[in-house]
């Protein structure tokens, strides 16, 4: 615009006006994107309870954080009033006595790294401890929030790509448990060729000979 401007083949008014229209396209894309995002609901916002830093750095945010989450869930229908009190007690007993045995590990916590998992670390802490029962039972409801649906849309994807007519379902799953599994090794390359593996593939004829024995007795 500067260099429009510059050589006269803009006006300044043309300027300004563009200048304004791309602040209020800005705006408006903004405006929109909130309307999308998950932080519109209190339950989500309520969530930075569960923050590892937060558990450590501020303990009296991280409880009243927490009785908006169990108001939220009621509010839902998916907890009842009257557990909320001993929900919140654990959970107050949990910040005095556990968190300080894990703050090492909290104050490290870093959700970028691929092998750092938020549900990991709280199992860690909270799963095996029978007395901490009930606020684990909401830490679990509510970390699925951040779980979306691309994983699943992507399956699809995967599914079209190998279908084909007359696709037995049993070899379909096959198929989709080899591709998540050379997948999970990053490559075809990677697959370990084991033993069992070996003799798992042994006689294909034999075995499919005998599928089909199989399947004509059933009918």
């Amino acid at each position: 615009m500067k260099k429009l401007a510059f050589t006269m083949k803009i006006s300044d008014k043309q300027a300004l006006e563009m200048r304004a229209e791309c602040k209020q396209f800005i705006l408006t894309l903004i405006k929109h994107l909130k309307l999308k995002s998950p932080l519109e609901y209190r339950l989500v916002r309520a969530l930075r309870c569960l923050n590892p830093h937060k558990m450590v750095a501020n303990r009296d945010m991280c409880i009243e954080w927490f009785q908006r989450v169990l108001k939220a869930l009621v509010d839902g229908n998916k907890l009842s009033d009257r557990k909320c009190d001993d929900i919140k007690r654990q959970f107050i007993s949990f910040l005095d006595d556990e968190i300080p045995k894990y703050s090492s590990q909290l104050d490290g916590f870093d959700h970028a790294k691929e092998d750092s998992h938020i549900e990991k670390l709280f199992h860690q802490m909270v799963a095996s401890k029978q007395c901490y029962e009930k606020v684990w039972s909401v830490v679990t409801n509510v970390l699925t929030l951040s779980h979306g649906q691309a994983s699943v849309e992507r399956g699809f994807s995967t599914n079209k790509q190998i279908s084909k007519e007359n696709l037995q379902e049993h070899t379909f799953v096959a198929l989709r448990q080899v591709h998540n599994h050379i997948r999970s090794v990053a490559g075809a390359n990677n697959v370990e060729i084991t033993k069992k593996l070996i003799l798992s593939v042994a006689s294909p004829r034999q075995k499919y000979m005998a599928y089909l024995d199989e399947q004509k007795r059933n009918k």
